[in-house]
């Protein structure tokens, strides 16, 4: 299996797509086979993507019965079931391909069955006694629930959700065993995310001398340096950008490694890229030991994290690290958005998520060019006087990613994992940058990325309980004794709730204390009033 998933990052490296997403699905058959839904429906995600990509072709149908035969064998809906079959047996005559024809429901058991499905002569589940070649696969994998007739994606995912309409039956990963290795000798998952400061996350570009060179001096300055690998960086400077992260990060102290003043993170390249294979063999090889975080850009759904936790596993038993490497994610689709809540939970290595609003825009059809931050047409505007109805009225800008950044922040907080406000492009404009970091911060975002050395201070500033709200947080934590019943304070009630809030800022405070000498003084001169 091993070799076939190298096969498969070399057809994709060498640009031979077909191949690759012939490998795909065979892999996410033996997967299934296996009863690793998991994998096996990560594998099929990969295939559909390069085939999206693709002229049509007997591949096509292949995926379309692999979905057909999902389809019949999992749920209680045959309306896809048959629409793919009807794509097996449209791909077989037109491309004359008698192997697909006797594979792919055209004459087989998959298409009678679905045809009798939707005339309602067939229980959903008789399909299971009929197919040879898809047994393992049948509804033991997935249990409806009473009444239930989920959505594609629910229905193959089997994600656990609010009022889902599926559970997760698979023998192969219980519960009990999401905190195990995913591969042997590789370290234990951790149980609990650390809480280390990372209210600026600076990129940089290791391909580039200058910037480069002004590493050292930011160790201890900044709470997280990341090498960027992906955008912004040439694709003839790819591998430079990996040889120079890892020179850098074996050259550089205090960088990195768990403990040091400043965490190391790596943006890696795209999933679907030529070059995220090596960058992840490079860099957990050489330099997973100093490693804290690989951000994984542009991720869809689960299939993706899950992709990533497993190679991760083999990379660091292999290395010998006894620490594993965290993963974060970045929220660039309106499928990623959409999936959010499981991509939070799909892996105990998930670090946080960061807002990628350029690609998010993009991909949304959003009418905006602007890199982060508001945009002068979104806005309101004051209700005309009757009096005098030509008068001017008021306009008040409203923020284009207000409700991303908060479904994003609700994700985080309920898996346990940090949100994080991505880019600002305008880097000439300090006000409305700063202003767009504390909209972020004041929503729940512990940490922004910077892209230019003006914009760390302004992170810092922003990511950092002002001494005034530490001061009363800590006369209210002061008040409420053991947290039980009220208090007035300055004319204002304070209840547990409001001793929740303000515990939230006291822990972060001490946190910040511990590796900002400046902001340890200030906070220090509170306690001496």
């Amino acid at each position: 299996m091993a070799l076939s998933e190298d096969l498969f990052q070399r057809l994709v490296g060498d640009g031979d797509d077909s191949r690759a997403a012939d490998r795909a699905l065979r892999l996410s058959l033996q997967w299934f086979a296996r009863g690793d839904v998991q994998i096996a429906f990560a594998w099929m995600a990969r295939a559909r993507r390069l085939l999206d990509s693709l002229p049509r072709s007997p591949l096509h149908g292949y995926l379309a019965y692999l979905e057909a035969s999902v389809d019949l064998e999992i749920t209680e809906d045959p309306e896809p079931a048959a629409a793919a079959a009807t794509a097996v047996r449209t791909c077989a005559r037109d491309f004359a391909d008698p192997a697909l024809d006797g594979d792919g429901l055209g004459t087989v058991w998959g298409v009678q069955t679905a045809e009798r499905m939707v005339r309602g002569a067939a229980s959903p589940t008789s399909s299971c006694t009929t197919s040879r070649r898809t047994r393992s696969t049948c509804t033991s994998w997935l249990a409806p629930e009473p009444g239930s007739r989920g959505g594609r994606e629910e229905r193959h995912t089997g994600a656990a959700r609010g009022g889902g309409r599926f559970r997760l039956m698979s023998p192969s990963r219980p519960a009990k065993d999401f905190f195990r290795p995913l591969a042997v000798g590789a370290p234990d998952p951790v149980r609990e995310v650390p809480a280390r400061p990372s209210r600026a996350i600076h990129f940089f570009d290791p391909s580039n001398e200058k910037m480069a060179s002004k590493i050292p001096d930011l160790v201890g300055k900044v709470d997280v340096l990341l090498g960027n690998l992906e955008d912004a960086v040439k694709a003839d400077n790819k591998e430079a950008a990996r040889a120079g992260l890892v020179t850098i990060a074996q050259a550089t102290a205090g960088l990195g490694g768990g403990s040091g003043p400043t965490q190391l993170w790596s943006r890696v390249n795209a999933l679907d890229s030529p070059w995220v294979l090596d960058d992840l063999t490079t860099l957990v090889g050489e330099i997973g030991h100093k490693l804290d975080v690989i951000m994984v850009p542009k991720v869809q759904g689960a299939e993706d994290i899950h992709y990533v936790d497993r190679l991760l596993a083999q990379l660091e038993a292999r290395a010998g690290l006894d620490r594993p490497i965290l993963v974060h994610a970045i929220l660039e689709t309106a499928r990623g958005v959409a999936n959010v809540e499981e991509i939070c939970g799909a892996s105990p290595r998930m670090q946080g998520l960061s807002l990628g609003p350029a690609d998010l825009a993009a991909d949304r059809r959003m009418k905006t060019t602007r890199v982060g931050g508001g945009h002068p047409g979104y806005l309101v505007r004051q209700d005309p006087d009757p009096q005098q109805p030509d008068l001017q009225r008021r306009v008040y800008q409203q923020d284009l990613w207000h409700y991303t950044i908060a479904r994003m922040v609700d994700a985080c907080a309920m898996h346990g994992i940090y949100p994080y406000y991505g880019p600002f492009g305008d880097i000439a404009d300090e006000v409305a940058c700063e202003d767009q970091f504390r909209n972020a911060f004041l929503l729940g975002c512990v940490g922004t990325w910077t892209l230019h050395p003006k914009q760390i201070a302004i992170a810092n500033r922003v990511f950092s309980p002002s001494v005034e709200d530490i001061a009363h947080a800590r006369r209210v934590v002061a008040a409420m004794g053991d947290g039980t019943g009220a208090v007035m304070l300055d004319g204002k009630m304070e209840d547990d709730a409001s001793l929740k809030q303000c515990l939230v800022m006291v822990e972060l405070a001490d946190q910040l204390a511990a590796i900002d000498p400046e902001l340890a003084k200030q906070y220090e001169a509170i306690a001496g009033e």
